[in-house]
């Protein structure tokens, strides 16, 4: 009688440790997490961002929670760059489920970046140049910008600025203090005409702008207009 009863008791458990194996198996399917919000967000540079998550159900264990890598340095909105951000949920099974966002952080004068190759510059005294710059975009500040070859003074010469808007009009400003920016050499740009100094096209296919200055090598001193044409 007792072995009988070890015996029946032996096949519960095998029984039993088959139903909890079947099950196991049986469930194989991942969560499926959902973004919310787009899958692609584009952040101006130097803004805040704000995550819209996720959502994550399972087929077995219903709604679960999710987990992502977004932090303070995910998207790093205070340098340029293409940020992936990736969302994880997982069911009692041990099955993952995944989904990303990537968030493009980007300089508002993007508009304006490239070579410029139809460039004049005009001055009170000296003759007109013409030449051609290169625009490149600051990746830690909105909206600066690099010009090189400014005014023709030289490939290796560049020139700090601000396009402030996308618009016809919007202004153009160059710091020159409390510092003034080189031109090379002894020359130096030393005041900059605010009035005179803005976009002139901003359509996506033609960008142009001028930047009205003054400049001085100690001797020399002359009053010009850059032209900036691509």
């Amino acid at each position: 009688m007792k072995k009988n009863i070890v015996l029946l008791s032996i096949a519960l458990l095998s029984i039993i440790a088959i139903s909890f194996s079947g099950c196991s198996k049986d469930d194989a399917t991942s969560p499926v997490v959902t973004l919310s919000g787009n899958s692609s967000v584009d952040v101006p540079l130097n803004s805040t961002y704000t995550d819209a998550g996720a959502t994550a159900s399972d087929d077995v264990d219903g709604t679960l929670t999710v987990t992502s890598d977004e932090s303070t340095t995910n998207p790093n909105v205070n340098r340029a760059g293409t940020y992936t951000i990736t969302y994880t949920a997982s069911d009692k099974a041990g099955n993952v489920g995944s989904a990303t966002r990537v968030v493009r952080v980007y300089n508002e004068a993007e508009r304006f970046e490239g070579n410029y190759n139809n460039c004049v510059d005009t001055c009170a005294t000296t003759p007109a140049s013409a030449f051609n710059a290169t625009v490149t975009l600051s990746d830690s500040v909105n909206r600066l910008v690099k010009i090189s070859n400014f005014g023709a003074f030289g490939t290796a010469v560049f020139v700090y600025a601000s396009i402030t808007a996308n618009t016809t009009g919007a202004a153009v400003t160059v710091s020159t203090s409390p510092n003034p920016q080189s031109l090379g050499g002894s020359a130096l740009l030393t005041s900059i005409y605010s009035a005179d100094s803005y976009v002139l096209s901003a359509s996506t296919s033609s960008t142009s702008f001028k930047v009205r200055y003054v400049w001085t090598d100690g001797t020399a001193t002359d009053n010009c207009t850059s032209i900036f044409v691509r």
